[in-house]
């Protein structure tokens, strides 16, 4: 009976694709509840997360998985977008459908592929139940960027360690500069005082009111820095450039090579206003001994394992014991796995479905960490976009629990 069922399914389905007909909701169910086929979108991961680009519906069909058929330009060969495929567990041996922008240039690279996919419309705007991130806006388009500068109601940082020199090759219109070495410092590089970092970011014209934007060049992380401190300053609508300086350039704005010079201002506060999103060893030690907190490590599996420290400057190898492994990347500098191929946060629903098989609970206090803080910001961001609420980074990561003779553990 079951298998009746199913041929009669995959049948009135073939026949909605013969004629072109826009699949209904209980049509593109039978995709998603079927262990034999995958229903994919190919629009960008704005639309994806929540954004509205257009006029067109933000959110995606529940159960859809992300693969936009932009990043066929950014993966180089034939392999490159089989094992991108297979890290979305896109498997050959399924059924593919797809649906959104440029659908159909996917599929025909996919049959080239020899996947057996098939191209499927749907009027996103007929469904009531579109699923979106949390808090999507957190992550923002160049398209809505762009228009928030031209009716000036964003102020817009680049973040990065060290000088201006990329800065002034090209930034996005109105943005201010600002060295990460403003609000941390070594040897730890832990954030500095609450006062040092109010006063660096009153210098560079930072009101906790405003709607602050943050970008980097290429690499999130020190976006991602900036913008924790921001909100543990107390800053409430910060927001990231989901992939930075790149994205901008590729949806085709204008690049600007002056300095915008800055009128300091006062920040509006005299202490860190959140400071639960940032902790320090103290604390540190207190959560390790919480059992409704977990430590989350987000470095590489080498530096998890403690096969290799990841920096020159970090002489010890090993993990916080009791640590989750939550992923990072392919060394000490990298963070694909949290990335898309056009360098964009990776899929919301894939993250939090690898957080949830590592056993990352929302409800639990998950306090992120790497070496000393830039990924785990990066990471941290994300979570808060995905609406977990309870999480933390912490400052001072790897290399200050392993110099103060904490619990540590080496495979």
């Amino acid at each position: 009976m079951k298998k009746s069922i199913f041929v009669f399914a995959c049948v009135f389905l073939t026949l909605f694709l013969i004629s072109g007909t826009i699949l209904a909701e209980a049509q593109i169910g039978e995709i998603v509840e079927s262990d034999d086929m995958i229903l994919i979108d190919s629009r960008s991961p704005y639309s994806y997360n929540g954004w509205a680009i257009d006029g067109k519906a933000g959110g995606h069909i529940p159960g859809a998985v992300l693969f936009s058929s932009k990043w066929l330009k950014n993966l180089e060969t034939n392999q490159a977008i089989k094992d991108e495929l297979k890290r979305f567990e896109i498997a050959q041996d399924k059924e593919l459908y797809v649906y959104g922008d440029n659908s159909e240039v996917l599929v025909n690279k996919l049959n080239e592929l020899g996947y057996n996919s098939s191209q499927i419309e749907v009027d996103l705007k007929e469904y009531n139940d579109l699923a979106k991130m949390e808090n999507f806006e957190m992550l923002v388009p160049p398209s809505w960027l762009n228009e928030k500068i031209k009716a000036d109601q964003v102020f817009v940082l680049e973040a990065s360690w060290g000088d201006e020199a990329e800065y002034l090759k090209g930034h996005i219109s109105g943005s201010i500069h600002i060295n990460t070495d403003a609000i941390e410092e070594g040897p730890i590089w832990n954030r500095k005082s609450d006062r040092e970092i109010i006063k660096a970011l009153g210098q560079h014209g930072i009101n906790k009111e405003q709607t602050v934007v943050v970008y980097s060049v290429a690499d999130t992380t020190p976006a991602a820095r900036l913008a924790s401190i921001l909100k543990y300053a107390g800053v409430d609508d910060v927001r990231i450039l989901d992939g930075n300086l790149t994205a901008w350039k590729a949806a085709g704005y204008e690049l600007k090579t002056k300095k915008v010079e800055v009128e300091p201002v006062e920040f509006g506060a005299k202490k860190a206003e959140n400071p639960e999103y940032i902790i320090d060893l103290k604390k540190a030690k207190e959560v390790y001994n919480n059992q409704n907190a977990d430590f989350i490590d987000v470095r590489s599996p080498e530096e998890f394992r403690g096969e290799t420290t990841g920096y020159d400057y970090i002489p010890k190898a090993g993990r916080i014991k009791g640590a989750i492994y939550g992923y990072g990347g392919k060394n000490a500098y990298d963070m694909s796995d949290y990335r898309n191929p056009d360098n964009t946060m990776v899929s919301y629903t894939f993250m939090e479905s690898r957080w949830l098989d590592q056993e990352i609970k929302p409800e639990n206090h998950n306090n992120f960490y790497c070496g000393t803080g830039w990924r785990a910001s990066e990471v941290w961001f994300y979570a808060l976009a995905l609406g977990w609420d309870n999480v933390s980074v912490y400052d001072g990561g790897w290399f200050e629990w392993s110099e103060n003779k904490q619990p540590v553990i080496k495979e």
